[in-house]
């Protein structure tokens, strides 16, 4: 039964560990630069705009030696106006020949490219932030982290351009303000970014190259500090949509025409209180599952996919909860 009307207040930001404060190594802290100029986003650095930005470099590998030299050079640049954060990454690559790269769907699982991961937690909670993926064909993947568990079903707004060249690769990544909540009274995030090289499945991180942690772990997460200025403007998603249906009957020759409207509103009245109303929520936004042959006498579990019910749904999740006795699943 499809639900008319549905109102849901939630209250993210929250869920700070204390142990992570033992974790985070505070060397690992970059500063971004306000900028006047934004970049071109062309998947080159060679914008002058490029050369004002801080960096990072010191990367080392988490796998196969823990805490060792990188075999290749990483390099990422940090500028941001009133409206958008941007990322300037540079993989170098001794060998561009070899690097290995064909998927480009938005979402896809770029499992066998070479790549690299963004991790960004904007209230510094160390639970929940934001994930971002690139490989050097175009491919980009993005996500909702929610403590170690990331919800891609999740789809932000964001720009992004790559290309290889005779030095390796290159993303250029325009994040815009709006795609994300945080605190504007916080001028420091979370910050962390790990890279993978496919043909030696060498992986490297910026901050806690360590063996047993992962990348989406945001208590190892360095620091990106001075943002300060940002406009998010009203805080205000309206997400309409409509459906119209037109059927003919042969036998009798008649027609009709048939239609059902509705949509999502999101408002985040502060940055950790956020108000989403649908009515008449479309179903259609959930695509096919994938079809699975279930010989168990326990029913199959289908992840959600409607953006209405994947608002804060971490905060349903805990204690190892992932399928079995999860306090809410509305599918």
């Amino acid at each position: 039964m499809r639900s008319l009307l549905s109102l849901v207040v939630s209250i993210s930001g929250f869920g700070f560990d204390s142990s992570a404060q033992d974790i985070f190594d505070p060397s690992k802290t970059v500063r971004a630069v306000r900028t006047q100029t934004p970049p071109v986003l062309d998947g080159s650095l060679a914008d002058d705009v490029w050369t004002q930005a801080n960096l990072i470099s010191d990367f080392r590998q988490s796998k196969p030696r823990e805490d060792t030299p990188a075999s290749e050079r990483t390099e990422i640049r940090f500028l941001y106006d009133d409206r958008f954060l941007y990322l300037g990454i540079r993989c170098y690559d001794s060998d561009p020949g070899a690097i290995l790269a064909v998927d480009k769907r938005r979402d896809g699982s770029m499992f066998s490219d070479d790549r690299i991961y963004i991790y960004f937690d904007t209230f510094r909670d160390f639970r929940n932030g934001y994930e971002f993926v690139f490989n050097p064909v175009g491919g980009r993947s993005d996500a909702l982290l929610e403590g170690l568990h990331s919800v891609k079903e999740w789809d932000g707004i964001f720009e992004s351009v790559a290309a290889i060249d005779e030095e390796g690769w290159v993303v250029e990544f325009a994040l815009p303000f709006q795609t994300i909540s945080f605190d504007p009274s916080n001028d420091t995030w979370g910050f962390n970014a790990t890279r993978l090289i496919r043909r030696t499945n060498e992986t490297i991180r910026w901050s806690a190259p360590l063996l047993n942690k992962v990348g989406r772990d945001l208590r190892i997460a360095g620091e990106l500090t001075g943002l300060t200025g940002m406009k998010q403007g009203l805080g205000l998603d309206i997400v309409p949509y409509g459906l119209v249906r037109y059927r003919h009957d042969a036998p009798t020759d008649d027609d009709d025409v048939e239609g059902d409207f509705g949509g999502d509103i999101l408002w985040h009245i502060t940055p950790q209180l956020t108000a989403t109303l649908t009515a008449y929520t479309d179903f259609a936004d959930t695509e096919v599952d994938n079809r699975r042959v279930n010989l168990t006498r326990f029913p199959l579990f289908f992840p959600e996919k409607r953006d209405f019910f994947l608002e804060d749904a971490g905060v349903f999740r805990f204690g190892g909860l992932g399928r079995n006795a999860l306090p809410f699943h509305s599918r």
